[in-house]
């Protein structure tokens, strides 16, 4: 009965992918809880606090419903969702002051202002790698950058491989850790990859059309694309991944949170109060995990 107290936004005009539920009625003092907003996922209503750390008050059921929008626009309208619940502005002043989520660049992983990391796991190189993905390269050729020395730590000291040219090497240490014929790979990577490379560093891809189109190539500098794994965004630390219709979890250092891709479907990790859970299913059996991977009892 609690929901005839809030009032609905269109997701049009949040830039949500669902309609938000917003107290206006002081619901959460009447109902003697936090305050919180709601989403409907299915017949579920979902509620998410009001805060600059967003919970989710129950885990959500089903793999396919993403809550990290919500969390971004909660973030951006603290203040005037707490002043339309208690009743000290009305709707039409916080439809002015609303701040919409844009979700190409609030929720791009890990705001990364230079490049983005593409893991090792992913790539089947030596190395992570770093790919330009907002036209950085204007300063110079485009290049990729990985580090050679596990001791680097400052990004500017990372070796730079020229994409038009991948033979040309910039900042390499002498005492590089990667071979010479790791160092072949990378560049047999870049040359299968290079249309994609360019593309992303223009814009004219995201990086998750990357992924998908991406090459793997071994030391010979053939192409081992038998793995057909996809990858979704970096939610909380993990990307959930699919292969051959079973999912595992990417995890944000580049190694799989379990051996094999084992589950018959999976939710992003979410936040749940203080604790990191992700709902799965495995067979006939539907259970939440922890983000070491363990079983709850939820």
């Amino acid at each position: 009965m609690e929901i005839m107290g809030y009032m609905r936004i269109p997701k049009n005009d949040t830039g949500l992918p669902y309609d938000v539920y917003v107290d206006d009625s002081s619901m959460y003092k009447d109902y003697r809880h936090e305050l919180w907003v709601y989403v409907k996922n299915g017949d579920d209503y979902i509620a998410v606090t009001v805060d600059e750390n967003p919970q989710l008050i129950v885990p959500i059921r089903g793999g396919s419903f993403d809550i990290e929008p919500l969390f971004v626009f909660v973030r951006k309208n603290i203040e005037i969702l707490r002043e339309l619940a208690d009743m000290e502005n009305e709707a039409p002043f916080f439809f002015s002051d609303m701040r919409r989520i844009d979700e190409e660049r609030d929720l791009v992983k890990g705001a990364l202002l230079e490049m983005s990391r593409v893991s090792a796991k992913v790539t089947g190189l030596p190395t992570d790698i770093w790919v330009d993905e907002d036209e950085t390269y204007r300063r110079h050729a485009p290049r990729i950058k990985f580090r050679a020395l596990p001791e680097m730590h400052d990004t500017y000291q990372y070796t730079s491989m020229e994409i038009n040219d991948p033979t040309q090497l910039h900042n390499l240490p002498r005492k590089t850790k990667i071979s010479g014929k790791k160092l072949k790979q990378i560049e047999y990577f870049v040359n299968a990859n290079r249309e994609q490379l360019l593309a992303l560093a223009d814009k004219r891809i995201g990086v998750m059309d990357f992924y998908k189109g991406m090459k793997r190539v071994d030391v010979e500098g053939n192409i081992t694309n038998g793995e057909n794994i996809e990858i979704d965004k970096e939610v909380n630390g993990f990307s959930r991944c699919v292969k051959d219709g079973k999912y595992n979890y990417l995890k944000s250092d580049g190694r799989y949170l379990f051996n094999n891709f084992i589950f018959d479907d999976a939710s992003p990790f979410m936040r749940a109060g203080d604790a990191l859970v992700a709902w799965v299913k495995r067979g006939d059996e539907d259970f939440y995990i922890d983000n070491f991977g363990n079983r709850l009892n939820i």
